[in-house]
């Protein structure tokens, strides 16, 4: 295991490749400074629309992969089998555990009247705890309905436990992802802090023959290095860091500002249909009951209640930020800044043992972060800048970079790549670098009329073989005048 898991003191955090237009010196030999400016804004024209339409791209690929579907599913599956055990143990989180069955307690903890609920909702509650733990971000912390504070995440399925369990073992990538990202920010980073209940978890994942265990080592390592930063509220000395805090790269140092609730509001209207199947990744029959209470999709004129990353925020508001400025230089679109989600998931990842095996480790760290970068480029929460450079917390490898799509997998022999400049040609792309090259450069020279089509003979020729004379004069550079 590396020295620290998981970076909390930032640097090199405006590391970037600079984007330059090669142009071909016989052009610039033979074009006007005006020419050659043109010439080269119209190329990162092309480079920058490949960019966007390369967040696109990535989610394509990303959603189809197999192994990222079954990461999906194997961390949201670990999520469960870690509650259930919390359950039989009776193990309390926040004073989350079981659902009372006291109405007046119960309106306590959700936050509205249970006159308005179903009449078997407590049983089923008391019942399937599993439930409180997933949805527990929300209980006793904001006054709205468990439904309300859950039903505006992509993935959601209802509060049937069984629709849970059901999205870890077969869910699309939504409803996988939801698991880890709601159980993140509630259930598991104050659970994941208390030694004796990660204890009682290896030994019943022991007696229980299941081949995973919580990663000690990784928690105690992050405990070590949250326990070197300044105190979080020095007006109160006992408050303690969670465990799965943000780490150096998570940050948006103001980049950002949230929009209000009614522009989010208009923003679901937008939102697919529940009939609607024009999407990455087709709603499945529990996330249309869930939204439309009938799975017939040829009757249902329901929408999702989606509130992406995209609606939430502003971006703009810190232009002098690093990422910001690295985002800018290399044409990386922004519309939600940093994402914690990933940091949390990726840390998430590591304390239940996903990347202890060394030789795999790579291997599975990536296919974490394009999980995650599938997931949120599908729903709009985030871009690829804003989910790799959250990535640099836990020590993966990213620089923004005209090229930066390499840096996504690399342990796969350059399949995924391969996969990738397919999903860029049926969009009408190639990839973004391949429009700063010398010969898209004398392409678009001849686009624009600027030289003959034949110049592109001779960048392509042999330099054993000389071009026919006719070629040689019409594209001869004509020596500058001296004064």
């Amino acid at each position: 295991m590396p020295k620290k898991v998981k970076e909390y003191i930032q640097h090199d955090i405006g590391t970037f490749t600079p984007v330059q237009v090669d142009i071909p010196n016989h052009l610039k030999q033979q074009l006007t400074p005006e020419q050659l400016l043109q010439l080269e804004r119209s190329c990162l024209t092309d480079y920058a629309q490949s960019k966007i339409t390369m967040e696109q791209s990535i989610a394509d690929v990303a959603v189809k992969d197999k192994e990222v579907l079954a990461f999906a599913n194997a961390l949201a599956k670990r999520i469960i089998t870690v509650m259930d055990i919390c359950i039989e143990q009776g193990i309390e989180v926040n004073g989350v555990n079981a659902i009372p069955p006291d109405p007046h307690k119960l309106k306590t903890i959700l936050g509205f009247e249970p006159t308005i609920l179903p009449p078997d909702f407590y049983t089923s509650l008391k019942k399937n705890e599993l439930l409180t733990k997933i949805v527990n971000e929300k209980l006793g912390k904001k006054k709205e309905g468990i439904e309300e504070g859950n039903v505006s995440a992509a993935g959601f399925v209802g509060l049937s436990p069984m629709s849970l369990r059901h999205s870890a073992q077969e869910g699309n990538i939504r409803e996988a992802m939801l698991i880890p990202y709601k159980t993140a920010f509630g259930f598991f980073s104050d659970f994941l802090d208390n030694p004796e209940y990660v204890k009682t978890i290896n030994t019943k994942l022991e007696e229980k023959k299941i081949d995973w265990r919580l990663s000690e080592e990784v928690i105690n390592n992050i405990k070590e290095e949250l326990a070197k930063l300044p105190q979080p509220d020095p007006a109160n000395p006992a408050k303690k860091r969670q465990l799965l805090q943000y780490g150096a790269y998570a940050s948006n140092r103001g980049m950002r500002e949230t929009l209000s609730k009614e522009s989010r509001a208009a923003f679901i209207k937008s939102n697919p249909k529940i009939n609607d199947e024009a999407l990455r990744v087709p709603l499945s029959n529990r996330e249309k009951f869930a939204y439309a209470k009938n799975t017939d999709i040829n009757r249902s004129e329901s929408q999702v209640k989606w509130e992406s990353g995209k609606s939430w925020f502003e971006m703009g508001k810190n232009p002098a930020d690093p990422v910001a400025i690295s985002a800018a230089a290399t044409r990386e679109p922004l519309i939600a800044g940093i994402s914690g989600t990933t940091d949390q998931v990726l840390t998430l990842a590591y304390c239940l043992g996903f990347f202890d095996d060394k030789a795999k480790k790579t291997q599975n760290m990536e296919t974490c972060r394009l999980a995650c970068l599938g997931w949120m480029i599908d729903a709009g929460d985030h871009t690829f800048h804003e989910i790799c450079s959250s990535s640099k917390s836990l020590g993966m490898n990213y620089t923004p970079a005209p090229d930066s799509y390499k840096q996504i997998k690399t342990q796969d022999k350059g399949k995924f790549e391969v996969a990738l400049k397919e999903a860029q040609k049926r969009r009408g792309y190639k990839m973004p670098d391949a429009y700063l090259t010398q010969e898209a450069v004398l392409q678009k020279a001849i686009e624009l009329k600027m030289v003959h089509p034949e110049t592109l003979f001779i960048f392509h020729q042999p330099a054993s073989t000389p071009a026919s004379p006719e070629i040689q004069t019409k594209n001869k550079v004509k020596p500058k005048s001296r004064p």
